[in-house]
């Protein structure tokens, strides 16, 4: 009977994430929770909290929310509660912190009839080395990852490059990661990137765009000393803008200013819909020193903008096609950066190839193609976890 319920019955699954702030963690959630096949799984959203700043992206409309309005580092109970109340086929979470705490609950409640799914959503080893400085914490976090990690039934890793660090840094069974690239809701972003932008003045100089949140990781610094170089230094005749919030952006104002580039750059902050500018844009420009995978990319493609990005250890290089599809530079070097962006505000007729490639590149990550992917390997882990019983 149990092994007919995959067949015949709608799984229920919980989908928990910390919050919908702004991120491409929670952008997925929100693609594979608005396309999901509902007549096969009854899909639930937990949240732990709204986040400081609330919700960036609107839950999906006809799914049940469940907000445990508490923090995550006080969670444990309130979620364990619900999970032994819903009594779900699945928990699917995304993001480490959660992933971990839904572990905990699994092994705190005993639960051998739940599947649970974690995904990593990033290059964990370099990401947890750069931006945790205290070396106790730092080590504390990757051994929670050792340790709990291994209690998942799968592990979803975003890119190639996620997977191969989880093997290698975390001794993760490799058979027990599978590899599923970010869902793109592609017909979404190009209705969107078709809508007008009234505040934004025509200009004669070529427009490139960054869209990220404003950390470490996303290497800005870079991009700006690129901008000091094209600008100060060879003259050419280019804006950026800068969509994101985070907690450098007052040192990257300060850098603009340091390089006298406040009329060069602008600072648009949080931007519901990205699509619109990167459209009306020449170059779209990452500059990531890390990245997991890099929605923005597809997205950029999508609306028919060229793309450059950074070689970071995934994602980027497993999208890109360097020369074909776009342009892929050395990570953290600005003469590099610098040196590609005035190839395609230059080269037009090679910028318009780069862009013709890069739509049809984008399909490849369109949110059906990965969200089939997605329903098949839930289906496929909890057949596992029923087989065993």
């Amino acid at each position: 009977m149990l092994v007919g319920k995959v067949n015949a019955m709608r799984l229920k699954i919980l989908f928990v994430i910390e919050n919908l702030s702004a991120g491409g963690a929670e952008r997925v959630f929100v693609n594979l929770l608005n396309n999901i096949d509902k007549d096969k799984f009854e899909p639930i959203l937990i949240l732990v909290n709204e986040g400081k700043k609330g919700q960036s992206y609107r839950p999906p409309e006809g799914i049940e929310l469940i907000n445990l309005r508490t923090k995550k580092t006080k969670a444990l109970v309130p979620l364990a509660k619900v999970i032994k109340r819903e009594q779900p086929d699945i928990v699917f979470s995304n993001l480490a912190p959660i992933n971990i705490l839904c572990l905990m609950v699994k092994l705190l409640l005993r639960d051998k009839d739940t599947a649970y799914i974690v995904r990593e959503t990033t290059i964990k080893s370099i990401s947890v080395a750069q931006t945790k400085s205290n070396p106790f914490v730092r080590f504390l976090y990757l051994k929670l990852i050792q340790v709990f990690y291994p209690h998942a039934d799968s592990i979803v890793a975003l890119s190639n490059g996620s997977k191969q660090d989880l093997v290698e840094n975390f001794k993760i069974d490799e058979a027990k990661i599978r590899v599923i690239y970010n869902p793109v809701d592609i017909q979404s972003v190009v209705d969107k990137s078709l809508e007008e932008i009234g505040e934004m003045a025509p200009s004669e100089e070529s427009t490139l765009i960054c869209v990220g949140s404003l950390v470490k990781s996303k290497g800005h610094v870079y991009l700006i000393e690129a901008m000091h170089e094209l600008i100060n230094k060879r003259q050419q005749k280019v804006r950026l803008l800068i969509l994101g919030v985070g907690d450098l952006e007052n040192s990257l104002r300060a850098l603009v200013a340091k390089y006298d580039l406040a009329d060069s750059i602008e600072f648009l902050g949080f931007q519901e819909n990205p699509f619109k500018y990167m459209k009306n844009s020449d170059v779209f420009v990452l500059p990531a020193i890390w990245e997991g995978f890099g929605n923005v990319i597809v997205e950029a493609m999508a609306c028919g903008v060229p793309v450059i990005s950074t070689t970071c250890e995934s994602g980027p290089k497993e999208i890109i096609e360097h020369g074909r599809t776009g342009l892929l530079v050395e990570k953290a070097n600005a003469r590099a950066l610098s040196d590609a962006i005035q190839m395609l505000i230059l080269d037009r007729e090679y910028a318009d190839f780069l862009s013709i490639n890069a739509v049809s590149r984008a399909n490849d990550f369109d949110v059906s193609r990965i969200t089939l992917q997605y329903e098949a390997h839930i289906s496929s882990v909890y057949r596992n976890i029923v087989e065993g019983r």
